[in-house]
């Protein structure tokens, strides 16, 4: 798989994990499908937990935490898209927090 393969479906897995924790119904389908038997799924949930992305459940934590070991680019990549993620995240947080600040709502 070249970087762009990598990149792409790193991005879609992402969205697509991502999207599981919005609500309960969608977690127990994906209990149900297993989804979370996948050794990939299951290091991209503890990344996603790790750097807070999504409010994982503990009960996937806990599946997720048997997982074996994947492929090291790919784990690296995934650390890093997460983490670039988390950095993203933080500059909107940091950024809304300083304008409230001058808009004088503190």
């Amino acid at each position: 798989m070249n970087k762009k393969e990598l990149k792409d479906n790193t991005t879609e897995l992402y969205e697509s994990v991502i999207g599981i924790f919005k609500d309960k119904e969608t977690i127990d389908l994906a209990l149900y499908e297993h989804l979370f038997d996948d050794d990939i799924i299951k290091v991209l949930v503890l990344l996603v937990s790790y750097f807070k992305l999504a409010n994982v459940p503990t009960l996937i934590l806990n599946i997720c935490l048997n997982c074996k070991e994947i492929n090291r680019e790919v784990y690296e990549y995934f650390f890093k898209y997460c983490q670039d993620r988390w950095m993203y995240k933080a500059c909107q947080e940091i950024t809304e927090v300083i304008k409230e600040v001058e808009e004088g709502k503190f």
